[in-house]
């Protein structure tokens, strides 16, 4: 007697797991679970890496700008034209050339009170007064500016500055007193420069001619200035210290002294204890 085989019902197989095609699709979506692990585990680590990492200070703050320092105080006087000017009492003085023509008084209103100012026919005069000097220890400053320089007077213990170029026709400059004058770069025909009293006057640049005349204690420094004639008159004990090329005539009463550089012609006269000396050539 034979035996049929024993046939399993189709609904047992469907209880067995079926075999998962491989393919793209299936490969990508056995993969996700890993890399969405391993995304949460970067964003774990970046944000303990964040709250463990040391925060950096603050930039401090910065500098304040510093404002610009006010101007002098000060009054500037254009009272008109002028080309001439005169100086009087104790001052420090700043000379200039300039396209007008002004004075520049520095010091607040009591300091004002101290300078007096005038112009009368083309002449500006600068006149300190004796109380600022009682108040104060120092020169009140003055900055003078003109178009055009012909006569320069200076009496009192003032000080005066022209650094800058200085181009005029001629120039007639005297000092009574103690005051110190200082032109660096003065360019004319001719210079007339007379002191009486202890004042000093130094030079540089070049003239055509020029003429100096000392009373009492002047001294001249005049080595920079270079001049191709020159007249020397000197009555006292002044000294002057000159340079000229072609010709100069000196004449000495006291015991002042006459030094040149330069190679010029000279005529001397010496009344007293006085010198005139050559110095070589100017280098």
């Amino acid at each position: 007697m034979s035996r049929t085989p024993l046939v399993r019902p189709r609904h047992a197989e469907r209880g067995r797991a079926q075999p998962v095609q491989q393919g793209a699709g299936s490969g990508a979506a056995r993969r996700s679970p890993r890399n969405t692990w391993a995304l949460l585990l970067a964003l774990v680590a970046g944000v303990a890496a964040a709250q463990t990492a040391p925060v950096p200070p603050p930039a401090p703050p910065a500098a304040p700008v510093q404002p610009a320092p006010p101007a002098e105080p000060g009054k500037v006087y254009a009272p008109g034209p002028f080309d001439r000017l005169e100086l009087a009492g104790a001052a420090r003085v700043l000379l200039m050339q300039g396209d007008r023509d002004q004075a520049f008084i520095a010091g607040d209103a009591d300091a004002q009170k101290g300078v007096e100012v005038e112009l009368a026919d083309g002449q500006l005069v600068v006149r300190t007064t004796g109380g600022w000097k009682f108040w104060h220890s120092q020169k009140v400053f003055v900055k003078v500016e003109m178009r055009q320089l012909r006569q320069l007077s200076v009496s009192g213990a003032s000080d005066v500055q022209v650094p800058g170029p200085l181009q005029v026709e001629q120039l007639k400059l005297s000092i009574s007193g103690a005051a110190n004058v200082r032109l660096d770069q003065l360019q004319a025909r001719a210079l007339y420069f007379g002191i009486s009293g202890a004042g000093e006057g130094h030079f540089g640049g070049r003239v055509d001619e020029m003429a100096v005349q000392i009373s009492g204690k002047g001294k001249v420094v005049a080595d920079r200035l270079q001049a191709q004639k020159a007249r020397v008159s000197v009555s006292g004990i002044g000294n002057v210290l000159l340079w000229v090329t072609d010709d100069l005539t000196a004449h000495i009463s006291g015991i002042g002294s006459v030094d040149y550089f330069g190679s010029p012609q000279v005529q001397r006269s010496i009344s007293g204890m006085g010198s005139i000396s050559a110095k070589g050539d100017k280098r």
